[in-house]
């Protein structure tokens, strides 16, 4: 746990990489639309990434 968080294709492919957190990462959840993705960590912050939608 290094307070990443990293975006995978079911095929194993790397889409992005994120240094989110100053601690473990502990829940993330993408917006319906998934052009969002908010994640919180042991740092006690919540963090919000805006999303290539033509990646994801």
């Amino acid at each position: 746990m290094d307070g990443k968080v990293r975006l995978w294709r079911p095929d194993g492919t790397l889409l992005q990489n994120f240094r989110t957190h100053q601690a473990d990462v502990w829940s993330m959840s993408f917006t319906p639309d998934r052009t969002t993705l908010a994640s919180a960590g042991k740092d006690s912050s919540v963090k919000l990434w805006t999303l290539d939608a033509a990646k994801v």
